[in-house]
């Protein structure tokens, strides 16, 4: 995609059957504004003010702009901005703005800001607390995520519920 703008979108994380009696927890829900598992390029584009929720309990939520789970992105001149994850009750939260596994991600020349991952309230089911975490990027670590200076520089002001307000995980600086 060249010079567009996806802003304003929710994605919802629905119930899924866990196969028990009649109790449904909620399935994953991955990327507000946009969710790519294959080959995705943008450039000149703003990714701002989407939201994922985590709407039933059990509900973890996956970058609430972007989400990459697979294959390869390639990002430049880009802005990611103003989006929120929520988790479900008793759930975590991963990545307000940008969120990537099992992928090769590239940033040239992207800002990162003023997203928000944030865990749902309640520990979970099991009991253990539940996570909010890489308010601006969270990267899985079966992830490769090669960022410029100008990206390292312009990842701030991001806030997470628990931990890591900007980034979450690691990352390589490209040339």
């Amino acid at each position: 995609m060249i010079n567009v703008t996806v802003q304003h979108n929710t994605a919802e994380g629905g119930p899924e059957d866990t196969g028990t009696s009649d109790f449904f927890l909620g399935g994953p829900a991955f990327g507000g504004g946009i969710a790519s598992s294959g080959s995705l390029t943008l450039q000149d584009c703003t990714i701002q003010a989407n939201q994922i929720f985590g709407v039933y309990p059990g509900t973890d939520v996956f970058g609430g702009g972007l989400s990459v789970t697979g294959g390869t992105a390639t990002l430049t001149n880009v802005t990611l901005t103003s989006n929120t994850a929520q988790a479900g009750p008793g759930s975590s939260a991963y990545g307000g703005g940008l969120y990537v596994e099992n992928a090769t991600i590239s940033l040239h020349n992207v800002s990162v800001t003023a997203n928000v991952a944030k865990a749902g309230k309640l520990p979970s089911y099991t009991g253990d607390p539940r996570v909010g975490i890489g308010g601006g990027l969270y990267i899985d670590p079966s992830a490769v995520v090669y960022l410029d200076a100008i990206t390292q520089a312009h990842i701030r002001h991001n806030h997470a519920s628990t931990s890591n307000n900007d980034v979450f995980g690691t990352d390589i600086l490209a040339p």
